[in-house]
């Protein structure tokens, strides 16, 4: 009977043993996949940045080399606002950014909404929605629900 148990014992380890070693190989697999994805990202980043600095021949492209933050949020919503007369998204000031050279650190996104928010709760910007008043409003936390749909507000900023 120990003889059985030991055997059976045996069998398990050697499956768990199999088991591990297909598992860490998939974790290789992955992990290099995930290295091929970034290095494609990195280089469609670098893509995008250089067919803006190609589309706008007139920019600096190390014009936010050596600015902070705030100062090249402020300043790129007064170039945007000079250049189209227009307000800009978050986003629209995001690629601005990096199209003329500002490094980008780890929550970048989020640093320039912080900003954002700053600068309109010191009266530099403001902010309005792009979205014009429903007919019937009904006001969500998350924009206007027309027709049972949910439509998301877009938030433009412009210099004061």
């Amino acid at each position: 009977m120990c003889n059985t148990h030991g055997r059976i014992k045996g069998m398990n380890v050697d499956r768990l043993e199999i088991l591990k070693t297909k598992c860490e190989q998939e974790v290789r697999e992955t992990e290099d996949r995930l290295r091929v994805l970034k290095a494609k990202l990195a280089n469609l980043i670098a893509l995008a940045q250089e067919s803006e600095k190609l589309a706008n021949p007139e920019s600096e492209p190390d014009k936010y080399n050596e600015t902070g933050l705030t100062d090249a949020v402020y300043d790129a919503i007064k170039s945007l606002w000079e250049a189209r007369k227009v307000g800009a998204s978050a986003t629209e000031i995001k690629n601005h950014l990096l199209a003329h050279g500002f490094q980008a650190g780890e929550n970048f996104d989020t640093a320039i909404y912080t900003v954002l928010t700053r600068l309109c709760e010191s009266d530099k910007v403001a902010r309005h929605s792009n979205l014009p008043p429903p007919r019937r409003p009904r006001i969500s936390l998350g924009g206007i629900t027309r027709h049972g749909i949910q439509i998301p507000r877009r938030l433009i900023y412009r210099p004061k």
